[in-house]
Order: structure tokens, then C-alpha cells, then sequence
């Protein structure tokens, strides 16, 4: 079970990290501009003398944190072996701003949660901000959007000519609130069927 300090520790780290995404005005790359000016979060304007500290003692007690992801477009093996894609750069921003190395792994969504429960891992982007996770979870503000589309192999039928014949069916990880998000948007019948990794869509 993760210790109080270490959540409010967590907590600091990342409401410093909105801060900075959300406090600058102007267009993408103006922002982009501003982001890169911030060598450490020490130069991040407003920065309190207690987070610098929290922050501090994060890097003592803990020494590295993991960033938990599922294998995705984010997220991705390359030819390597090595974690790549969009939470590989965030790991690797947050590793340099924060001088605390944030390490990208990927897991299945069962051992995703059962690592956030236990403390193994410290971060992730896989979770939605939902009433119930609150309860458990410090959430930030949105920082990014997922695009979520409908896919099919290219020599498949269309979806228009499946649903002529059937109501189409949609995979969706069970335990993820995906299906909630979506399914108000689907303007058909459909059928939802729910599986327990991507392994088993693949």
C-alpha cells in the first residue's frame, strides 16, 4: 500500500506538471517554445519552495518511478525491445525535468491495476477520470485526447454492408470504461463483446 507522503509527493509532482501544460497562453507552438525554456522544474514560474522539497524528497526515497502503460500507438515495442512512442517522450521529458528517472512499461490492464493498487507502478495514462476512481486515484486535468476509431482489415466488408446483415460487433477491453465513453456515439445495433487483454483481439 503506498504511503501517504508518497501519494501527496505524487500528487505535488504532477500538480506541477499540469500547471506548466495548462499555464501557458498563446498558440501550440508558442507553447511549445515555452515548454522547452524549463531545463528542471526548479525554473517552472510560481514553483513553491514546498514542492521543491516534496519533490526533493521524492528523489531520495524513491529514486525512480514506472509510467505503466498498455501496448498501444503510445506505447509500442520497437525493433529493439525498447518501449517507444508518446509515453516513452513523456518519460523521458519528466525524466530531465525532474531529474528522477520515469521509466515506461508495458502490462496487460489486470496487471496494470493490480500495480497501481499495489504501489509497483506510480503512473499511468490508461485510467479515465471516473467518480469511483477518484475515490482511489489522484487524477490531473486532461493533457493529451486519444482519438478512439472503428478498424477493420482491408479486405473485409464494409460496416455499412456487415450491419445490413447483422449488428455489428465491437471488442472492448473488459474492466476499461471504454465501452461507456463509446457506446452513446454508435448509431447502430451493435454488439459489445469484451475481452481480457489485446492478446486476445489480436
Amino acid at each position: 500500500m503506498r504511503t501517504l507522503k508518497h501519494s501527496i509527493c505524487v500528487f505535488l509532482v504532477f500538480t506541477l506538471l499540469v500547471s506548466m501544460l495548462t499555464g501557458c497562453g498563446g498558440n501550440e507552438e508558442g507553447q511549445a517554445r515555452e515548454y522547452q525554456q524549463f531545463a528542471s522544474f526548479r525554473d517552472v514560474p510560481g514553483v513553491t519552495e514546498a514542492e521543491i522539497s516534496a519533490i526533493d524528497e521524492l528523489r531520495v526515497e524513491y529514486g525512480a518511478f514506472v509510467y505503466g502503460a498498455l501496448a498501444s500507438a503510445e506505447a509500442f515495442l520497437d525493433e529493439n525491445g525498447v518501449v517507444s512512442g508518446y509515453a516513452a517522450l513523456v518519460c523521458e521529458w519528466l525524466s530531465r525535468l525532474f531529474d528522477i528517472p520515469f521509466t515506461p512499461i508495458l502490462y496487460e490492464w489486470g496487471e496494470l491495476i493490480n500495480g497501481l493498487e499495489s504501489g509497483k507502478i506510480s503512473f499511468t495514462s490508461e485510467l479515465s477520470n471516473t467518480g469511483e476512481r477518484r475515490d482511489t486515484y489522484y487524477f490531473t486535468s486532461v493533457i493529451s485526447e486519444r482519438l478512439i476509431k472503428q478498424v477493420r482489415l482491408t479486405d473485409s466488408e464494409p460496416f455499412h454492408r456487415i450491419a445490413a446483415l447483422r449488428p455489428i460487433r465491437y471488442a472492448f477491453l473488459k474492466g476499461a470504461d471504454t465501452y461507456g465513453i463509446v457506446s452513446g456515439y454508435i448509431y447502430s445495433d451493435f454488439e459489445a463483446v469484451f475481452a481480457c487483454s489485446y492478446d486476445l483481439l489480436g
